[in-house]
């Protein structure tokens, strides 16, 4: 014998209500409506603890799938070919146009930093050549001013 929703309902208030008083078949009620509940997919219960097994099972494989999405993306693996639903279109496009702005920043930054590095090796190229050209221009001075090697 199935019952309606209506005598469900009343049935579980009930065992409530008598569950506190310590009525044993009240505890049974509520431990086998609870068994109930948790077999029946019902989307009141969907993101919540009483939520049916499948719904978490789909939850948390569609975050792994959203995340290997997210990771290809980002480690270069998606060429941005092919076309979603909405949202995750919009998402997927977005995230397409940052990692091609990372690419070309890393470019650049890779092109300022070989040229502070030539522009530091030919710094010290300089001032070595002119820290030579100054101890010699000292070393003539010193042999110009000096009256053991003068006449």
């Amino acid at each position: 014998m199935a019952l309606t929703p209506a005598e469900e309902n009343e049935l579980v208030a009930h065992a409530r209500f008598m569950a506190p008083a310590g009525c044993v078949r009240s505890r049974q009620i509520l431990a086998m409506h609870a068994e109930l509940v948790g077999l029946r997919d019902d989307p009141l219960f969907d993101c919540t603890d009483a939520a049916h097994p499948a719904w978490w099972r789909g939850h948390d494989y569609t975050a792994a799938a959203f995340c290997r999405e997210v990771t290809g993306i980002l480690d270069g693996r998606d060429d941005g070919r092919g076309v979603a639903n909405d949202p995750w279109e919009t998402v997927r496009r977005r995230l397409l146009a940052m990692h091609a702005e990372l690419v070309g920043l890393r470019a650049g930054l890779a092109e300022m930093t070989a040229f502070r590095d030539n522009a530091v090796a030919d710094l010290g190229e300089w001032m070595e050549r002119a820290g030579r050209a100054e101890r010699d221009r000292a070393a003539r001075v010193c042999e110009a001013t000096d009256p053991e090697t003068t006449d």
